[in-house]
């Protein structure tokens, strides 16, 4: 199974779009991120601040580890995150 596609109408249309999306984009491995996860997750719990969406965390730790912008329109979920670089493209 690739994608999850072969659960559209249309499989061979979204495997296509989905090999285009992912032609021009940089699979970055996780095995990098999870001390930096592990790291903050634990400083969150210590000053109170717990983040409550894990899958923010590893998100927010991909962006740290990899020394990359993370670029959201979600800033509130990230203020408390060390060393996190934000950018809000979608400003209202």
């Amino acid at each position: 199974m690739r994608y999850g596609a072969e659960k559209s109408n249309h499989p061979q249309k979204h495997h296509h779009a989905v090999d285009m999306f992912l032609y021009g984009s940089t699979i970055i491995p996780i095995v990098k991120v999870v001390d930096t996860y592990a790291k903050e997750k634990v400083r969150l719990q210590k000053i109170g601040m717990p983040m409550h969406d894990e899958f923010d965390l590893l998100v927010g730790s991909s962006a740290v580890a990899n020394d990359l912008i993370l670029v959201t329109d979600n800033v509130k979920h990230f203020v408390n995150f060390e060393n996190i670089k934000i950018e809000n493209w979608f400003k209202k």
